[in-house]
Order: structure tokens, then C-alpha cells, then sequence
């Protein structure tokens, strides 16, 4: 299943970045994705929208990569939402219970309106239980 992976900053609002990933994400590809996640976390964006509406394929190294840029999102304060989730993510999401800790949007202006303004003082931090649009933003 292995082919190349992008990891594409599209868009930056303020402390928000969202970034698009295209390509299959398995065992192969699935550092790549940690790392540019990391990167983008690393250079002061403390919350990162992954797009994924251009993952073409997943598994299992996908939920590990997700499971990875969540710790590190928070460990720098911040949170780390996902957009346009394919299915079998969405699923692996779901049974899991990882749909519980990491935001996901069905649409990445979803995404960007729900965390571009952070909560109001005592509301807690980004990706405690936030908002998420109904279907858990799982697409075909």
C-alpha cells in the first residue's frame, strides 16, 4: 500500500496551522507524518487541523501517528484536531475511543471555527471534550 506522503502547511491563522495529508499513511509513510506534525507543533503553532481528506489509504500506523502528534501537541500545550477523516480511520477512531481525546471535524472551515478563537478563561484547553460536528466527521 505504500506510496509517497505529503505533509503540506496550507494555511496558517495565528496559533492555528492546518496541514494537508495526501497520500496512503501506513508503516512506511507514518514517521513522515509524526514528523512533519512535530515540526509544524515545534515552530509555535500550538493547534494543528490535519486535513485528511486527501489520505488516500490507512491503517493501523495512521491511529499510532494521530495517537503520537496528540502527546505532543498537549506536551507543548496545545491540541491536535483532524479534518475530512477517511473511513477506516474514522472507525479506527471510533472503536478505539481515540475520537474521544483528539477533535474531529467533518470540514477543515469546521475545524478552523471551532479552534481559531481559544475558550474562555476556565472552559478548559482545546481538545478536552470540545465541540465536534455530528457523523464524527467520518467521510466515505
Amino acid at each position: 500500500m505504500t506510496a509517497d506522503l505529503a505533509f503540506i502547511v496550507q494555511s496558517v491563522h495565528g496559533p492555528l496551522a492546518v496541514a494537508a495529508v495526501v497520500g496512503d499513511v501506513d508503516y512506511d509513510t507514518a514517521p513522515a507524518l509524526r514528523r512533519g506534525g512535530q515540526a509544524v507543533i515545534d515552530s509555535g503553532h500550538q493547534v494543528l487541523v490535519l486535513d485528511l481528506s486527501g489520505a488516500s489509504q490507512v491503517d493501523s500506523s495512521a491511529l499510532s501517528a494521530v495517537i503520537a502528534l496528540r502527546r505532543h501537541a498537549r506536551a507543548a500545550g496545545g491540541v491536535l484536531a483532524l479534518a475530512a477523516v477517511p473511513g477506516r480511520l474514522g472507525r479506527m477512531l471510533a472503536l478505539t475511543g481515540v475520537e474521544m481525546i483528539v477533535p474531529v471535524y467533518s470540514t477543515v472551515p469546521q475545524a478552523v471555527a471551532a479552534l481559531a478563537t481559544p475558550p474562555a478563561s476556565g472552559a478548559g484547553k482545546h481538545g478536552d471534550g470540545g465541540e465536534r460536528a455530528s457523523g464524527v466527521g467520518v467521510s466515505g
